[in-house]
Protein backbone atom coordinates (compact mmCIF):
# COMPACT_ATOMS: atom_id res chain seq x y z
CA UNK A 1 0.00 0.00 0.00
CA UNK A 2 2.79 2.45 1.08
CA UNK A 3 4.67 1.30 -2.20
CA UNK A 4 1.39 2.30 -4.31
CA UNK A 5 0.98 5.81 -2.63
CA UNK A 6 4.48 6.80 -3.15
CA UNK A 7 4.77 5.29 -6.91
CA UNK A 8 1.13 6.27 -7.98
CA UNK A 9 0.46 9.43 -6.41
CA UNK A 10 3.67 11.03 -4.52
CA UNK A 11 6.06 10.64 -7.31
CA UNK A 12 6.70 13.72 -9.29
CA UNK A 13 4.04 16.23 -7.79
CA UNK A 14 4.65 19.31 -6.21
CA UNK A 15 2.35 20.63 -3.19
CA UNK A 16 2.19 24.17 -2.00
CA UNK A 17 1.76 22.92 1.64
CA UNK A 18 -0.56 20.68 3.98
CA UNK A 19 -3.72 22.01 2.59
CA UNK A 20 -2.65 21.47 -0.99
CA UNK A 21 -1.43 17.93 -0.54
CA UNK A 22 -4.83 17.00 1.19
CA UNK A 23 -6.43 18.37 -1.77
CA UNK A 24 -4.62 16.29 -4.20
CA UNK A 25 -4.99 13.21 -2.09
CA UNK A 26 -8.55 13.79 -1.80
CA UNK A 27 -8.58 13.97 -5.83
CA UNK A 28 -6.39 10.78 -6.44
CA UNK A 29 -8.56 8.81 -4.25
CA UNK A 30 -11.60 9.84 -5.47
CA UNK A 31 -10.66 9.62 -9.23
CA UNK A 32 -7.98 7.10 -9.42
CA UNK A 33 -7.69 4.68 -6.32
CA UNK A 34 -10.38 3.85 -5.32
CA UNK A 35 -12.36 3.61 -8.14
CA UNK A 36 -9.64 1.03 -9.80
CA UNK A 37 -10.04 -2.69 -10.25
CA UNK A 38 -7.70 -4.12 -7.14
CA UNK A 39 -5.52 -6.76 -7.97
CA UNK A 40 -5.90 -8.95 -5.48
CA UNK A 41 -10.03 -8.82 -4.56
CA UNK A 42 -10.87 -7.93 -8.12
CA UNK A 43 -13.27 -5.10 -7.01
CA UNK A 44 -13.17 -1.27 -6.90
CA UNK A 45 -12.35 -0.50 -3.16
CA UNK A 46 -15.25 2.32 -3.56
CA UNK A 47 -17.76 -0.97 -3.93
CA UNK A 48 -15.91 -2.87 -1.25
CA UNK A 49 -16.10 0.34 1.44
CA UNK A 50 -19.62 -0.79 2.29
CA UNK A 51 -19.15 -4.51 3.11
CA UNK A 52 -16.39 -3.64 4.93
CA UNK A 53 -17.95 -1.91 8.15
CA UNK A 54 -15.54 -0.23 9.27
CA UNK A 55 -15.60 2.10 12.09
CA UNK A 56 -15.82 5.34 11.36
CA UNK A 57 -12.24 7.34 12.31
CA UNK A 58 -13.56 9.82 14.23
CA UNK A 59 -15.59 7.45 16.31
CA UNK A 60 -12.39 5.84 18.19
CA UNK A 61 -10.70 7.06 20.81
CA UNK A 62 -7.31 8.46 20.91
CA UNK A 63 -4.20 6.11 21.52
CA UNK A 64 -2.94 6.58 24.94
CA UNK A 65 0.72 6.22 25.45
CA UNK A 66 1.68 6.03 29.13
CA UNK A 67 5.60 6.67 29.42
CA UNK A 68 6.56 4.59 31.95
CA UNK A 69 10.14 4.81 33.76
CA UNK A 70 12.12 2.70 36.33
CA UNK A 71 12.88 4.72 39.01
CA UNK A 72 14.66 4.00 42.71
CA UNK A 73 12.47 5.05 46.14
CA UNK A 74 14.81 7.50 47.77
CA UNK A 75 15.64 7.46 51.97
CA UNK A 76 12.91 9.91 52.70
CA UNK A 77 10.63 7.60 50.33
CA UNK A 78 9.96 9.75 47.33
CA UNK A 79 10.61 8.92 43.21
CA UNK A 80 11.79 11.82 41.10
CA UNK A 81 9.72 11.74 37.77
CA UNK A 82 9.64 14.73 35.46
CA UNK A 83 11.34 17.23 37.86
CA UNK A 84 8.95 16.64 40.75
CA UNK A 85 8.63 14.42 43.42
CA UNK A 86 5.87 11.50 44.28
CA UNK A 87 5.73 9.99 47.34
CA UNK A 88 5.89 6.10 47.99
CA UNK A 89 4.98 4.02 51.01
CA UNK A 90 8.08 3.93 52.94
CA UNK A 91 8.60 -0.15 52.98
CA UNK A 92 9.80 0.63 49.55
CA UNK A 93 12.75 3.07 50.60
CA UNK A 94 15.43 1.83 48.13
CA UNK A 95 13.74 -0.22 45.83
CA UNK A 96 12.98 -0.05 42.07
CA UNK A 97 9.60 0.95 41.12
CA UNK A 98 7.74 2.02 37.68
CA UNK A 99 6.89 5.41 37.51
CA UNK A 100 3.67 5.93 35.08
CA UNK A 101 1.45 9.22 33.68
CA UNK A 102 -1.63 8.75 32.91
CA UNK A 103 -3.35 12.04 31.86
CA UNK A 104 -3.15 14.07 34.74
CA UNK A 105 -1.96 11.33 37.17
CA UNK A 106 1.04 9.60 38.06
CA UNK A 107 0.98 5.48 39.10
CA UNK A 108 3.50 4.39 40.85
CA UNK A 109 3.84 0.32 40.81
CA UNK A 110 6.14 -1.96 42.86
CA UNK A 111 6.10 -5.34 41.48
CA UNK A 112 3.19 -4.74 39.00
CA UNK A 113 1.08 -4.02 41.83
CA UNK A 114 0.02 -0.08 42.64
CA UNK A 115 1.68 1.43 45.28
CA UNK A 116 0.74 5.04 44.83
CA UNK A 117 -1.36 7.54 42.97
CA UNK A 118 -0.93 11.37 42.56
CA UNK A 119 -2.15 14.01 40.78
CA UNK A 120 0.75 15.13 38.17
CA UNK A 121 2.79 18.31 39.63
CA UNK A 122 1.51 21.88 38.20
CA UNK A 123 4.84 23.11 37.76
CA UNK A 124 8.83 21.17 38.44
CA UNK A 125 10.09 21.15 41.37
CA UNK A 126 6.61 20.15 43.10
CA UNK A 127 6.64 17.67 46.12
CA UNK A 128 3.36 15.71 45.98
CA UNK A 129 3.23 13.25 48.71
CA UNK A 130 -0.20 11.47 50.41
CA UNK A 131 -0.66 12.15 54.23
CA UNK A 132 -0.74 8.05 54.65
CA UNK A 133 2.54 7.92 53.25
CA UNK A 134 4.52 10.67 55.43
CA UNK A 135 2.39 9.45 58.85
CA UNK A 136 4.02 5.94 57.86
CA UNK A 137 7.13 7.11 57.46
CA UNK A 138 6.86 9.23 60.81
CA UNK A 139 6.17 5.90 62.46
CA UNK A 140 8.88 3.52 61.20
CA UNK A 141 11.50 6.81 62.21
CA UNK A 142 10.21 6.89 65.44
CA UNK A 143 10.75 3.11 65.70
CA UNK A 144 14.09 3.07 64.93
CA UNK A 145 15.12 5.71 67.21
CA UNK A 146 18.86 4.87 67.88
CA UNK A 147 21.06 5.81 71.20
CA UNK A 148 22.63 8.97 70.46
CA UNK A 149 26.18 8.85 68.95
CA UNK A 150 28.90 8.75 71.87
CA UNK A 151 30.99 11.81 72.16
CA UNK A 152 34.88 11.11 71.81
CA UNK A 153 37.11 12.25 73.26
CA UNK A 154 41.03 11.88 72.50
CA UNK A 155 43.75 12.71 75.02
CA UNK A 156 47.48 12.43 74.93
CA UNK A 157 49.08 11.64 78.32
CA UNK A 158 51.94 10.75 76.90
CA UNK A 159 55.20 12.93 77.84
CA UNK A 160 57.36 13.97 74.38
CA UNK A 161 60.89 14.22 75.02
CA UNK A 162 62.03 17.29 74.51
CA UNK A 163 65.78 17.88 73.22
CA UNK A 164 67.65 21.06 74.82
CA UNK A 165 68.53 23.80 72.18
CA UNK A 166 72.10 24.27 73.75
CA UNK A 167 72.63 19.91 72.18
CA UNK A 168 71.53 21.60 68.46
CA UNK A 169 73.84 24.36 68.97
CA UNK A 170 76.68 22.05 70.09
CA UNK A 171 76.13 19.76 67.09
CA UNK A 172 75.74 22.66 64.71
CA UNK A 173 79.53 23.84 65.23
Amino acid sequence: MVDYVKDNFLNGRRFEGLPDLNAQGTHWLTHTANVRVHATTRQRPVDRFPQEKLTPYGSVAPYQFNCCSARQVGREGYVSFERSRYSVPPQHVGKTVTVEQQDQKIIVRAAHMIVAEHPKATKPGQCIAAKEHVEALWKLSLLNVKAPTPRWEMTFRQIVQATPLELYQQVSL
